[in-house]
């Protein structure tokens, strides 16, 4: 599997958001999650998605049939350091082609009301909230390999993300889930004083970076 998009938690409407397009984004389409009670602004790459999400509606976000994709617990847990990152895969192009399957280690089924039965998420139930919700969905491909309409290219420039590293603050040692979602190389998650999310972009090739904290806990490198 390979890493489509990350969300980051953030205050109801995101103005944080606003941030990445003083930098120099296009805003994609934002949209909501029906019986799931959130909502969100994204930022389209050519194989990657930015996504800030907020809680949108506390009693759809802490309903029964929600409990599976753990968002009222992470929300919860952002007052005591909780990670607010959301890490969602794919299958890697090879794998789709030969109709292989994978799967998290430990995980539930979650069915949304947003999407069309059969398909569902795998949510990883081996990590706590002080470490990334790691979710993988296996009927979705590449950014770049769809006619979705959404901008792909941005007046600064950045294309592809071509590394991850992201740090969490847990205490236990890491689950294995990150074994498994790491196996690439391409993503790194490890352990440090605060969170924060780390993307290099198209091979990092000008040695630039820039950091958008304390708005959000992100640097971009490329």
């Amino acid at each position: 599997m390979e890493l489509d998009h990350i969300y980051i938690c953030t205050d109801m409407l995101a103005p944080v958001g606003d941030s990445l397009l003083r930098f120099g984004l296009r805003e994609g389409s934002s949209n909501t999650h029906p019986g799931q009670g959130t909502a969100n602004r994204r930022f389209f790459f050519h194989n990657f998605m930015l996504e800030l999400l907020w809680a949108s509606d506390e009693t759809e976000l802490a309903s029964a049939g929600t409990a599976p994709i753990r968002l009222k617990e992470r929300f919860d847990a952002l007052k005591e350091d909780g990670s607010p990152f959301g890490l969602i895969f794919r299958p890697e192009a090879a794998m789709q082609e030969a109709h292989g399957k994978e799967s998290l280690p430990e995980h539930a089924l979650y069915h949304p009301q947003y999407l069309p039965a059969p398909l569902c998420m795998q949510v990883a139930t081996d990590n706590g909230v002080a470490e990334p919700n790691y979710v993988y969905l296996d009927f979705i491909t590449r950014r770049d390999n769809t006619e979705s309409g959404e901008p792909l290219d941005h007046p600064c420039g950045l294309k592809r993300v071509t590394r991850v590293r992201l740090t969490t603050t847990t205490s236990v040692p890491l689950s294995a889930t990150v074994e498994q979602v790491c196996k690439t190389g391409k993503l790194k998650i490890t352990t440090g004083a605060s969170h924060l999310l780390e993307l290099f972009f198209d091979d990092t090739p000008h040695g630039m970076t820039h950091d958008f904290r304390p708005q959000l806990p992100l640097v971009f490198h490329w």
